[in-house]
């Protein structure tokens, strides 16, 4: 598999930008990533020119992802400029007060209570390590909630990690009996946040995504295809991105 190389692309009248990584495939596959990034996988074998008219084909549907990824604000980016957010699936304006460190959350907005609240820095740090706080008490309540809806199919509850990742939402590690979910889940909703824990979840039945997995997922979250789409929408990214 080749690291990839970044080309360009007229479509629409407008240039285009995406990166192509060859691999052993039989196909061209198309993905948008988070930062709006368009990544295209295809054959060793198949010409740049087949690629590209296969690209072409399929853009309406990559702008559509695009489009839906740039009305969404990223979780962790906290600037001058950028003084908005989304945290759990809502984008809320970002406000500074001078008291001890913490945040509040409501539906329009979320407070950042910092001692020195000129200073960009700290309010960053404040705001990710509160945000991540509050994140981990959220996943864990999910999870002991996703715990009693297996009931026996699971032998005893999971260890809970948390990490920073950047291709995944979450992870299990079955032998181990481990899951480790991902910081930047923070910025989907609470629904989305549910469809990767019972996902991981049912990986401690099935480590792989055999018919048998997605009768396991099924039986427990009969939407989760429709949850599995909506968190399409959300960048997965670092706090120190």
């Amino acid at each position: 598999m080749s690291k990839g190389a970044v080309r360009r692309l007229i479509i629409e009248g407008s240039e285009i930008e995406y990166k192509l990584i060859r691999k052993r495939i039989r196909n061209i596959y198309f993905s948008v990533k988070g930062g709006g990034k368009v990544l295209v996988s295809a054959p060793a074998s198949v010409p740049i020119c087949y690629v590209e008219k296969a690209l072409m084909n399929r853009w309406p549907n990559i702008r559509k992802a695009l489009d839906s990824q740039s009305n969404i604000p990223p979780l962790w980016i906290l600037s001058e400029q950028q003084k908005s957010v989304c945290v759990y699936g809502k984008v809320r304006q970002v406000h500074v007060v001078k008291s001890s460190n913490g945040i509040s959350l409501d539906n329009e907005s979320m407070t950042v209570f910092c001692k020195d609240e000129n200073d960009l820095k700290s309010i960053k740090k404040v705001y990710t390590e509160k945000i991540k706080e509050n994140f981990k008490n959220v996943v864990l309540k999910f999870c002991e909630r996703t715990y009693a809806t297996f009931g026996d199919r699971i032998e005893k509850f999971p260890t809970i990690k948390f990490r920073e990742m950047t291709s995944r939402w979450g992870s299990c590690k079955k032998s181990d009996c481990v899951i480790t979910i991902a910081y930047g889940l923070a910025i989907a909703p609470s629904e989305c946040i549910e469809y990767v824990i019972a996902h991981e979840f049912a990986h401690l039945i099935s480590p792989d995504h055999s018919p048998r997995f997605y009768a396991v997922l099924d039986s427990v979250m009969p939407d989760h295809r429709s949850r599995r789409k909506n968190l399409k929408k959300y960048k997965l990214l670092k706090s120190d991105s």
